[in-house]
C-alpha cells in the first residue's frame, strides 16, 4: 500500500489524507474512502470543494480547532455545502494544554499530547461518538491537521485495533507536509504571531514523538482501551466505530 494513495491533494490543503487501509490485529482493514484527516479547511479552492463533494462524497466536518481560530478564520466554504459541520475545540486555546502540563515537567510534544487527551476526555468522546455516527465519510482537522488531528488519529486508530507501528509511521507522514503547512499558516491572519511563539518542537512530526505518546497512554491508563473507558467511551461506541470504519469480515 502506497503512502501516496492516502494523500488527497487539495489546492487549498496541505495535509488532508485518507485513514484507509491500515490493518488491524484480526485481519480486518478500514475501509477507504471513509474518515479522512486534514489541516484547515478554510483556504479550499472551488475545484477542492467540487472533489471533496463530488468525488469523495465528504458528508460530515469534525473542526478540533479553538473558537479563538475558528472565529477569525472561518470554517472554509465547504460548511456552506450540504454537509453536517461540527465544531469541538479539543483545546479552550492553542497554547492554553502547553501550560497546564504538571509543575517541574518541560515542554515536548509527546507531553502536550498527553496533557491534551487527559484535559479533553469529554471531546475526544464526541469526536469518537461523530465519527462512528457520520452517515458517510467524515474528516476531522485542526490547524495543521498533525498535532491534534494527530491525537485523534492515534484515538481511533488504537480503538478499531490498528497496532502502534502503523499508528507512529500515520503520524509521521505529517511530515512531509510540515512546509507547506507552515506556509499556509504564515499567510493567516490568525496564525503567525501564534506560530511564532510556539516551541521549535511544534514545527516537526518525529515518529518517536507518536511512540512516546502511547508510551505516555500506557503510563498514564494502561492502555488506549483504558483511556477510552476513562473518557466516557463505552464498548456500544467501539463497536459502533469498528463496524463503520472496518471492511466486513
Amino acid at each position: 500500500m502506497s503512502d501516496d494513495r492516502r494523500v488527497v491533494p487539495l489546492d487549498g490543503c496541505a495535509n488532508f489524507r485518507d485513514l484507509g487501509g491500515y490493518r488491524t490485529g484480526d485481519g480486518r482493514q478500514l475501509r477507504w474512502s471513509r474518515v479522512y484527516r486534514s489541516d484547515g479547511l478554510h483556504e479550499l479552492s472551488t475545484a477542492d470543494i467540487r472533489r471533496l463533494r463530488q468525488e469523495l462524497g465528504l458528508r460530515a466536518i469534525i473542526d478540533l480547532r479553538t473558537p479563538d481560530e475558528a472565529g477569525v478564520e472561518g470554517p472554509g466554504s465547504l460548511a456552506d455545502e450540504p454537509v453536517r459541520y461540527h465544531h469541538v475545540s479539543l483545546m479552550n486555546d492553542a497554547r492554553g494544554t502547553a501550560r497546564r502540563l504538571p509543575p517541574g515537567e518541560t515542554f515536548s510534544m509527546d507531553r502536550f499530547y498527553t496533557a491534551m487527551l487527559r484535559d479533553g476526555m469529554p471531546q475526544v468522546r464526541r469526536v469518537v461518538e461523530l465519527i462512528a455516527h457520520a452517515e458517510g465519510p467524515a474528516v476531522f482537522h485542526c490547524a495543521a491537521g498533525k498535532d491534534r488531528t494527530g491525537v485523534i488519529a492515534a484515538v481511533v486508530l488504537s480503538l478499531v485495533g490498528v497496532d502502534e507501528t502503523q499508528i507512529v509511521a500515520d503520524y509521521a507522514l505529517s511530515q512531509r507536509a510540515v512546509e507547506g503547512i507552515r506556509a499556509r499558516l504564515l499567510r493567516s491572519r490568525g496564525y503567525e504571531r501564534m506560530w511564532n511563539e510556539l516551541p521549535p518542537e511544534t514545527l516537526h512530526a518525529h515518529p518517536e514523538t507518536m511512540q512516546r505518546t502511547l508510551d505516555g497512554v500506557r503510563e498514564s491508563w494502561g492502555s488506549m482501551q483504558d483511556y477510552a473507558v476513562a473518557a466516557g467511551i463505552d464498548a456500544d461506541l467501539t463497536a459502533r466505530l469498528r463496524d463503520g470504519l472496518l471492511e466486513p469480515v
